[in-house]
């Protein structure tokens, strides 16, 4: 049970989210895990008018999208520098577009046909 102390505290935070979200237009969506994650995440964005997004992730999060098909490009960028131990990249074949060099890094951007 909540006193009377708690209940204002309680009003005083969700007038402050409420003010946040009007600002700065932030969106809460719950999203069922135990679905397919990118297609949820894609649906909720389009439910909203959303039809970009980038997404920056773990292999896990992008090999998501890249084994449902919700992607339209990737860019990735590669060194000669090697940090030792790391995460394997995300597994996908398309075809690559473009290749530029920036500083002593290589950027290769590909499409999803």
């Amino acid at each position: 049970f909540e006193n009377k102390e708690e209940r204002e505290k309680k009003k005083e935070n969700q007038n402050v989210i409420s003010s946040a979200v009007e600002k700065s237009q932030l969106i809460f969506e719950q999203i069922d895990f135990s679905k397919n994650i990118s297609q949820e995440i894609c649906d909720v964005l389009f439910k909203h008018g959303i039809q970009s997004v980038i997404i920056e992730g773990g292999t896990k999060t992008l090999q998501t999208f890249i084994d449902a098909n919700l992607w339209d490009e990737a860019r990735i960028f590669s060194s000669e520098v090697i940090f030792g131990a790391g995460v394997k990249s995300p597994i996908f074949n398309a075809k690559q577009i473009s290749k530029e060099n920036i500083v002593n890094d290589v950027l290769k951007i590909y499409k999803n046909d």
